[in-house]
């Protein structure tokens, strides 16, 4: 990864890469074998690393006005960890899972601490952002660290294997192979308080990076008993796997 500085670091030697083969996906749930072989990952080496550039729309409540962000990320997918870094016009914004560990840190003008949210309810759903966003470097699909049920020919749900509870999503795929939604449990906060509640990435649409097909657009949902808040509408822009130009 490029920046040398994060605790996410890892330089990866891509002669040393294993390929990802048929056998490695036979014994996953029958609609992620077909979201694998989607995406082209299969005869492909596997990624270890993962760096991206996103730009995208984020609002703070329903009725907000929309704010352009940009961002970049780096991930290491075995040790389950990424660093996201977001700017808008006045704020600086840091989420990450780091050894085990989320947290989000915002500034406004890179200055004044405005947000510093860590804890038991940042670990899950730091984690539980690394678990949906793994579709974005399928080679990790097949890693021990994820347990797989598949609940039907196009539904399968997927767990963490991690010290932090309740890292649980479930994914929903077209017929075509396609993830096309992922719902899960993920702590909000409201007025002080933390509560589970129901989260929701979809309208992904998808786009070949060195020959991986994965989603390069989504939505980023919190669903209530009667309504929808959609708070990120995101487009990756580059992404890098392994290093590789």
């Amino acid at each position: 990864m490029k920046n040398k500085f994060s605790p996410l670091y890892y330089d990866v030697d891509i002669d040393d890469l294993s390929i990802v083969k048929e056998s490695d996906i036979v014994n996953l749930p029958y609609p992620v074998q077909t979201y694998l072989r989607y995406t082209g990952i299969v005869g492909k080496k596997e990624i270890k690393t993962v760096e991206l550039k996103q730009k995208g729309f984020f609002r703070q409540k329903v009725n907000s006005k929309w704010t352009s962000m940009t961002a970049e990320q780096y991930i290491n997918v075995d040790a389950m960890g990424f660093i996201w870094k977001a700017k808008t016009s006045i704020v600086r914004a840091i989420d990450q899972f780091v050894n085990g560990h989320g947290r989000l840190k915002v500034r406004l003008f890179g200055l004044f601490k405005i947000v510093d949210f860590k804890g038991v309810e940042a670990d899950q759903g730091e984690a539980l952002r690394f678990l949906a966003e793994s579709i974005w470097f399928p080679s990790a699909l097949t890693k021990d660290y994820l347990k797989w049920t598949e609940v039907d020919s196009q539904t399968a749900d997927v767990t963490l294997l991690c010290d932090t509870p309740n890292v649980t999503a479930r994914l929903h795929f077209c017929k075509s192979g396609e993830v096309k939604k992922i719902t899960a449990k993920r702590y909000m906060e409201e007025e002080g308080k933390f509560l589970l509640n129901d989260w929701v990435i979809s309208n992904m649409e998808y786009k070949s990076f060195f020959g991986v097909l994965i989603p390069y657009k989504a939505h980023v949902s919190w669903e209530f008993a009667n309504s929808s808040f959609c708070y990120y509408k995101l487009e990756m822009t580059e992404v890098l796997f392994n290093g590789s130009q």
